[in-house]
């Protein structure tokens, strides 16, 4: 006869089962469209001509690039010099071309990260541009980190849906590996507050990859901030609500 659980055990066994699944975040959609990474409230504020200074120093340099998109790209820059003590090496030398109209698409080409604004006048996400440059850095030294990354996190990060897109089996988790390193820069509660794989993924960049990456914090005092940001709410606390003026499917060629 096989034994049964007592009644205190039983109870003891549920209310553990119900603390684990509280401590897991719930799943977002897609990292480029969450407020807090989106907006960039865990990374530095800056002005324009700190984030053109931020860009010269990592020597990436941009076509077609509206102001707001090159502050945006900056903050996240900015972030990435804090996380690793200075320029961060990987990262160095990309390309950002913006193409108006089109679908919502981004891609890596030859000649960078290619990036149509669709139905927007601009793209403002800080994780979105930091999504695409995770996609350079994996690529970087004939995907290096790509495939470290994979060989070392087990268990799939998957905070978002769009971490589970796999578009070919050669290319297989490097939409995950995409989103995990820009939420690492952006939001790195997602992954701190995800299941075991987030939280291996986030120790992995914290002592793997930057040499300073105990400073992937995100201040909470940041997220009581307002800033204007098209496509999303005003962020109060930590919550907000969604516009969704893109599509949730971002059609990437980007790991290429």
């Amino acid at each position: 006869m096989k034994p049964t659980l007592t009644a205190k055990a039983l109870t003891f066994f549920v209310v553990l089962s119900a603390a684990s699944t509280v401590l897991a975040r719930p799943q977002i959609g897609i990292l480029k469209k969450d407020p807090v990474a989106a907006q960039g409230l865990c990374t530095p504020s800056l002005t324009q001509n700190q984030a053109e200074d931020v860009l010269r120093a990592f020597n990436i340099r941009t076509t077609n690039a509206l102001e707001s998109e090159i502050r945006a790209i900056g903050r996240g820059l900015s972030q990435l010099q804090k996380l690793a003590g200075g320029v961060f090496a990987p990262a160095e030398g990309a390309r950002y071309t913006f193409k108006n109209g089109g679908g919502n698409i981004s891609r890596q080409t030859a000649n960078g990260i290619e990036m149509s604004r669709g139905r927007s006048q601009n793209i403002s996400s800080v994780a979105y541009f930091i999504h695409e440059l995770g996609h350079y850095v994996g690529n970087n030294n004939d995907g290096a980190l790509y495939r470290e990354y994979k060989a070392t996190i087990k268990t799939p990060c998957h905070f978002s849906r769009y971490a589970m897109k796999n578009w070919s089996p050669e290319r297989a988790r490097n939409e995950e590996f995409a989103e995990v390193f820009a939420a690492f820069v952006t939001y790195p509660a997602l992954l701190t507050e995800g299941g075991p794989g987030c939280q291996a993924a986030y120790n992995y960049f914290k002592t793997r990859v930057f040499d300073r990456g105990e400073l992937a914090v995100c201040d909470k005092s940041l997220q009581r901030s307002s800033l204007d940001f098209e496509g999303y709410t005003t962020v109060r606390g930590g919550s907000a609500h969604v516009h969704a003026d893109h599509d949730d499917v971002e059609h990437s060629c980007s790991e290429e």
